[in-house]
């Protein structure tokens, strides 16, 4: 009998043991996932503040451009980390308000990489808010047409051809046509450095390599564009013009961050 109670014992001490190393080990992997997640989360942060925060797209419309070679070599770098990241976060046992910001900044960087890295041309089709003839007070339904060109190619809206093929670095440029005999017309602004008016077209211009996000800068897809415009008898307003833009069969445009948390 006594003999059966050391085996016991000594089965029981073992099983203890073996809990209590499995526990440590545990915690010392859940460590280092924490030490190896701070590392490679460091490195890439500090290289995006470095690199590109504070340049649009990721910074204020009025900033310099971002080099966009740094920024395709940015997230074609970033691209095939991001899985480990996401895996070196899941085990790690810190948690708190700062590693929060970290994953949601890593999720959008994701976003971006997907979309900075998709095959081109992209084929951006436009549809604005309201086009027709009918008058109104701010003169924004007396807007025939709305298209988008680049180079030689171009889409009208309302028109048969659905999506323009764009490249990047090529500039775009979005005209407003306002009805012949239009009470309104548009007008110059001269705080819009990208716009101008001909007769009854008003155009929005931009180039470089970042022309799509500057012009429709709003991740949702929907920018407002503000004409000034005027009667013959010197009434003046302002027409507020919504278009919404898609990439057909693509990725969508995302919510760009400034700054790495």
């Amino acid at each position: 009998m006594q003999f059966l109670k050391a085996i016991f014992w000594l089965t029981l001490t073992l099983s203890h043991s073996a809990l209590w190393a499995q526990s440590q080990s545990s915690i010392e992997s859940r460590g280092q996932c924490s030490a190896d997640f701070n590392s490679n989360y460091q490195s890439l942060a500090m290289r995006f503040n470095r690199e590109l925060a504070g340049r649009f797209p990721f910074g204020a419309p009025e900033r310099p451009d971002a080099d966009s070679k740094d920024a395709h070599l940015f997230f074609a770098d970033y691209a095939p980390q991001h899985d480990r990241l996401m895996s070196l976060y899941e085990c790690s046992d810190v948690r708190n308000i700062q590693t929060s910001k970290q994953l949601a900044w890593l999720k959008q960087l994701k976003a971006a990489s997907d979309w900075f890295l998709q095959p081109q041309p992209l084929h951006i089709s436009i549809e604005p808010e309201s086009i027709s003839p009918s008058i109104d007070l701010i003169g924004r339904t007396q807007v025939v047409s709305v298209s988008l060109s680049s180079g030689l190619k171009s889409i009208r809206y309302p028109g048969a051809t659905k999506a323009l093929a764009w490249q990047a670095g090529e500039p775009l440029i979005l005209d407003f046509q306002w009805a012949a005999g239009s009470l309104w017309q548009p007008q110059p602004d001269p705080r819009q450095y990208d716009l101008s008016v001909e007769g009854a077209t008003a155009t929005f211009q931009n180039g470089g390599a970042w022309s799509l996000l500057r012009l429709f800068n709003t991740p949702q897809g929907e920018t407002l564009f503000a004409v000034p415009i005027k009667q013959q008898n010197g009434m003046k307003s302002m027409a507020q013009l919504k278009v919404k833009i898609s990439i057909v069969d693509g990725k969508q445009v995302p919510v760009f961050l400034q700054f790495a948390p």
